[in-house]
């Protein structure tokens, strides 16, 4: 895991997690065959418009029927579901926790 993101998440299906609202996300998108070559990667902020996507509601469409969705340039067509994802610490924790792991032992006071 990089310094940069947190512990991968796998997705329960169930819409949106609230906790990944307005920030950014890497996410592996599922096809509904679940074959491993055709798997989507992606990485974005979450905003009003990607929160509600219904690729985060596996459960919910039971993979019926196609969805679109954009990642990076490309549409691509397809049933596909989020299956995991991690969310990107922000840069200030990044440099802080590097600041608190540098702080000397003894320190006058």
């Amino acid at each position: 895991m990089s310094d940069e993101w947190g512990p991968w998440i796998e997705h329960d299906g169930r819409g949106c997690p609230i906790e990944v609202m307005g920030k950014v996300i890497e996410v592996y998108w599922r096809p509904e065959d679940g074959d491993e070559s055709n798997w989507r990667h992606g990485i974005f902020l979450v905003d009003d418009l990607r929160a509600s996507c219904a690729t985060w509601w596996a459960e919910l469409y039971e993979g019926r029927g196609a969805h679109q969705y954009l990642n990076g340039e490309s549409f691509l067509r397809g049933p596909y579901w989020i299956d995991h994802y991690r969310i990107r610490r922000p840069r200030g924790m990044v440099v802080l926790d590097a600041l608190l792991e540098n702080l000397p032992e003894d320190c006058p006071a």
